[in-house]
């Protein structure tokens, strides 16, 4: 295991140019408000596993924490109906 201790403010952009690294939406900026516009790339994998092992009581600033809380709801859910549909088939 590795652990890396970074500011709240390093690892939201951390954590969102990972999620924007494979889409084209405004990749390599990081505007206020931006986070709002989560796509499905916003709760990949590699995101959305890092992202659940965020301590959002860890995160100070709220719309980072805001943001992480998305990340997780909105992979939450796109993965239980994942393992839902691999379920079904």
């Amino acid at each position: 295991m590795i652990i890396v201790q970074l500011d709240e403010e390093l690892l939201t952009a951390l954590i969102f140019a990972a999620a924007q690294s494979s889409c084209g939406f405004n990749r390599n900026t990081l505007r206020e408000n931006q986070l709002w516009h989560l796509h499905c790339c916003d709760y990949n994998e590699p995101v959305y596993e890092v992202a659940k092992q965020i301590n959002l009581d860890d995160i100070q600033d709220e719309s980072y924490r805001a943001y992480f809380q998305e990340v997780k709801t909105k992979g939450d859910k796109y993965y239980s109906e994942v393992e839902e549909n691999e379920k079904q088939n």
